[in-house]
């Protein structure tokens, strides 16, 4: 049974607004990550709730104004409604909207219709009727992407589309049908959103501009001057005077529209990483997203976040189990989990991590940049190869590479297209192409027979009694580590690549996890096996124990703790 997530962060793609949605009736907020729809508490962020039917990464996200239904687009272009009562989950309707990335998906007023906009070869966006999929009008007037829509909260009906061309598109509905364009800004629209009242709207842009038109007939009213030193890719309203607006400047700002003055600036250090590209006012909080994936709470009158939710944007590499659960991701991010919730530690690599582990009584982490790094930032060790894998017997650390093993501060090994490694007490187990190799004092000790497929997982028991091989087909032989001999080669349940194995602290059980997105919990003596299906979207990575606990971890970037 899942006992808890731990969250990945939101996925966002450079110069592009990453759309938050948020519920005023739960006090939620909802964005996308890889495949999956993400819904948190803002109140205590360690509550989620996962929608998991995308098979494309999730590009938008919306709750409908009751905050009943949700509505999210992906990469494919397809819009899915679902309905949401608490953490229960229904699946109402598919709609192709485009067949390309939706950048944004609305709700109207009544909840029953629903935009769904962004690029396409046919055509850049659709609206449609939330239940049946059935057109209410057409999306025109943009000759190129669409990246916001805005609806109406009130009568009459009224819709507005920005985009790449620079021009704003009202329609009024429904059906909807076009209207007009109206073309204020000098660069491509990045966002635009109606006060709460509907007499309002705002969009804003590449040209740092923000602009205010009327609600009804989509004319232009007045030029806020934010003072905005980059690109301004997200706005909200936080009642029907002050808006919000988020930033490549690194800084969000707090504006009051009727005397066109900035409330508050929250600035940032001015860096990829903080640029601002996405904003949600909610309740008495404001919500901003970082392009590294950070999640800022701003108070007005508080000149620093009160708090700042981070998490894995891509899958996780390697994880450690200790006094806190710690894990890496492809993108060189190392973060400490604390009671469900993470903190980056130092950015040694900037490049891929692939091992965490004890090293001179010290946590490190080992990167493609052929270092061991501690979780300080310092440099503890350099590595002659580009690491695949790391591992220690307690007292020595190795690390793997393609062209063979070593010991970390020692001798090297040459071994061509290695794959993996484990060691326990000085012997070190390689595997390589179809075969596993134990080496002694970098001695070649013993060679198992070669198998059919290749190896791609390899871990002693924690007494050094067994080994258990896993290979590219999802087979796991175990074998007795001092004869040699198979003890059983039926632990055949995976369909695919074996990733990760982990023992048991008793030595009698180890769980699995593979790329067919399952786990498996094996059983020596007993025979008997358990499984937890559909784990992880795209693969299972890194398996470990908690107590009696799985820890699991896998490529959608979450870590998730199971209870047998």
């Amino acid at each position: 049974m899942l006992t808890q997530t731990l969250v990945p962060a939101p996925a966002t793609l450079r110069s592009r607004r990453t759309q938050l949605a948020y519920d005023k009736a739960s006090n939620r907020i909802a964005y996308g990550s890889g495949k999956n729809v993400y819904i948190r508490s803002v109140e205590d962020p360690t509550k989620c709730v996962v929608y998991e039917k995308h098979i494309n990464p999730v590009t938008a996200v919306a709750f409908s104004p009751t905050g009943s239904y949700v509505v999210s687009g992906d990469q494919n272009g397809e819009a899915h409604v679902w309905g949401l009562n608490g953490d229960e989950i229904v699946h109402k309707t598919t709609v192709q909207a485009t067949n390309g990335r939706i950048n944004s998906v609305a709700w109207d007023f009544e909840t029953k219709r629903v935009f769904a906009v962004g690029n396409g070869t046919q055509r850049f966006g659709h609206a449609f009727m939330f239940d049946s999929g059935n057109s209410v009008g057409e999306i025109s007037g943009h000759p190129s992407e669409v990246y916001g829509v805005a609806l109406r909260p009130s009568r009459p009906p009224r819709a507005v589309t920005v985009g790449e061309d620079g021009a704003l598109v009202f329609y009024h509905g429904a059906p909807y049908k076009f209207e007009k364009t109206v073309k204020k800004h000098t660069g491509s629209i990045w966002d635009v959103a109606y006060s709460p009242s509907g007499e309002k709207f705002v969009s804003v842009g590449s040209d740092r501009q923000v602009i205010i038109y009327d609600g009804k007939t989509g004319d232009f009213e007045t030029l806020i001057d934010t003072k905005h030193s980059g690109s301004i890719f997200a706005v909200s309203w936080k009642d029907d005077n002050t808006i919000v607006t988020a930033s490549a400047d690194a800084t969000v700002k707090l504006t009051d529209i009727s005397t066109n003055k900035v409330l508050e600036s929250w600035d940032l250090p001015k860096e990829l990483a903080n640029f601002q590209v996405g904003v949600v006012a909610a309740g008495e909080k404001v919500i901003s997203l970082g392009f590294n994936g950070d999640l800022y709470y701003w108070k007005q009158g508080e000149t620093k976040p009160t708090r700042v939710l981070q998490g894995h944007q891509k899958g996780v590499s390697a994880l450690l189990v200790a006094d806190n659960i710690f894990s890496s991701s492809s993108d060189g991010n190392v973060l400490k989990w604390t009671d469900g919730l993470a903190k980056r530690l130092d950015e040694t690599h900037n490049c891929p991590v692939v091992g965490l582990l004890n090293y001179k009584d010290e946590l490190v982490s080992a990167g493609w940049d052929k270092t061991l790094a501690t979780l300080e930032g310092k440099t503890a060790a350099t590595l002659s190869a580009q690491p695949i894998a790391l591992t220690s017997d307690g007292s020595t650390v190795y690390s793997v590479s393609e062209s063979g093993f070593e010991v970390v501060g020692g001798d090297a090994v040459a071994i061509d297209r290695c794959a993996t490694l484990d060691a326990h007490d000085g012997l070190v187990a390689v595997g390589h192409e179809l075969t596993v190799s134990l080496y002694r004092d970098s001695k070649l000790e013993f060679d198992f027979p070669a198998g059919r497929m290749t190896i791609s997982c390899v871990k002693f028991s924690p007494n050094g009694e067994y080994l258990a091989v896993g290979d590219t087909s999802g087979k796991i032989v175990l074998y007795d580590a001092k004869s040699h001999q198979i003890v059983t080669s039926r632990w055949t349940f995976h369909s695919s690549k074996v990733t990760s194995i982990a023992w048991h602290k008793d030595g009698e059980r180890a769980v699995t996890g593979a790329l067919d997105n399952n786990l498996f919990v094996y059983s020596v003596k007993k025979g008997k096996t358990h499984k937890i299906e559909a784990a992880h979207r795209d693969g299972v990575t890194q398996v470990s124990w908690l107590n009696d606990d799985i820890v699991s971890a896998g490529n959608d970037g979450s870590i998730k703790i199971w209870t047998l």
